[in-house]
């Protein structure tokens, strides 16, 4: 729909490319709607618009951080869990389990002091070998690889997301100042991809609007993009305030 600016434009259509040429283009679109499976010849029936030139899009790059961020994300919420876990006692018999409990509900509640009854603390007989309770503590819980850490590397990977698509962010370990190399270093990474796909929506588009005399156009609106023209102060993801 939109063909010449007379109807309100429609959704893009589902479909598949099929053939190619001497050039090993495609030459087809296969329109796989319910209501209308038809086959339409590229630059003389129908034109496409495209973000890369081999005709995959970007989704590969949306898959596979997805897939790593959604590994990640069962990690915290099991690290959540494992770090609350720090205690496992043994009782010898249910009397001393119970003081036990008793006990550590008073610890988490607040108070200061707990008196327990000092006949489960010991063996009433004193030739006795065996202990009321065991204690078994988690030791090296800090050395782990914890809930922060991974919070750590989760901010990592939506940076390193943010440059593949061009979103200009800095590095999460990057305590100390950027120098002025690094910075235009980082730019130029992450703006590349960004460059391209621009370049072949405007090819594809121009296409577009010379078989359906439409004036459809693509532009950067982040501020101090390309299609900016005054440079201003913006806010990346991580809340850091940087120079566009």
């Amino acid at each position: 729909g939109g063909a010449g600016g007379r109807h309100p434009p429609g959704p893009f259509q589902p479909g598949a490319l099929y053939g190619f040429d001497f050039y090993y283009q495609p030459t087809t679109f296969i329109v796989a709607n319910p209501k209308m499976q038809k086959r339409f010849k590229i630059h003389k029936e129908t034109e496409l618009i495209r973000l890369t030139p081999d005709w995959k899009g970007i989704f590969d790059i949306v898959s596979y951080y997805a897939m790593l961020l959604s590994a990640l994300d069962g990690g915290i919420n099991q690290s959540i869990v494992n770090s609350k876990f720090a205690w496992l006692i043994g009782a010898k018999n249910k009397g001393a389990a119970e003081a036990l409990k008793k006990a550590f509900d008073k610890i988490n509640s607040g108070e200061p002091a707990v008196v327990l009854d000092k006949s489960y603390l010991m063996e009433q007989d004193p030739d006795s070998k065996d202990d009321p309770w065991a204690f078994l503590e988690r030791t090296n819980i800090k050395q782990d690889y914890l809930t922060t850490d991974m919070l750590m590397d989760r901010s990592t990977l939506l940076s390193a997301f943010d440059a593949e698509i061009g979103i200009r962010s800095l590095p999460y370990n990057k305590k100390e100042r950027l120098v002025t190399a690094e910075a235009e270093s980082s730019e130029q990474d992450s703006t590349a991809r960004l460059m391209l796909w621009k370049a072949t929506l405007d090819s594809s588009l121009e296409l577009v609007n010379k078989m359906f005399k439409t004036t459809i156009k693509a532009e950067i609106t982040y501020e101090g993009g390309e299609d900016n023209a005054t440079e201003q102060n913006n806010s990346d993801r991580n809340g850091t305030v940087s120079e566009s």
